[in-house]
């Protein structure tokens, strides 16, 4: 692991890396692994639950570029990329400003790569607050400017986006 860790380092030093966001460019390392010094990250097999959103909210806040990658499985209702709510309302309360999402079966074109959900075509906006809020139960919460809300229930895995239109 230490090798690989090096190896992603040095790529990323040739690359001119000085600041996550004033990167001339950006290496992403997959398998949800974050390296100091290297400014991306994949979040692969992304879903719904408080350990992903913890994840991606400490890479975001790094400055990182994190590619959300839901779809291998069922996330609740969700079914791999059909129905894409709760991976989504989970990417989007914890979502930085170079944070992607996106959703397929598997690593081929043909699995989904190129799939345009009617979703991500919806207004959204700037978030209101840098971070979601958290409640005590478990409930995170976060508007956006086209005044559309996203919640995700940890406990459940469940989430609700109540889109602007």
């Amino acid at each position: 692991m230490l090798g690989h860790k090096l190896v992603f380092q040095e790529l990323q030093a040739k690359m001119h890396y000085a600041k996550p966001l004033g990167s001339l460019g950006v290496l992403v390392v997959t398998n949800n692994v974050v390296y100091p010094n290297v400014s991306g990250t994949m979040l692969e097999g992304f879903y719904a639950n408080e350990s992903q959103l913890v994840s991606h909210r400490s890479a975001a806040a790094q400055g990182r570029v994190v590619l959300a990658h839901a779809g291998y499985r069922a996330d609740g209702a969700d079914n791999h990329c059909g129905n894409i709510t709760n991976a989504l309302a989970a990417f989007l309360v914890s979502a930085g400003p170079r944070s992607m999402f996106g959703c397929s079966t598997g690593w081929e074109l043909a699995q989904g790569w190129s799939t345009d959900h009617r979703d991500f075509h919806r207004p959204l906006g700037l978030p209101l607050q840098p971070t979601a809020t958290i409640s005590k139960t478990g409930l995170w919460r976060r508007e956006f400017a086209s005044g559309t809300v996203a919640t995700l229930d940890t406990r459940t895995g469940i989430g609700h986006i109540e889109w602007a239109s």
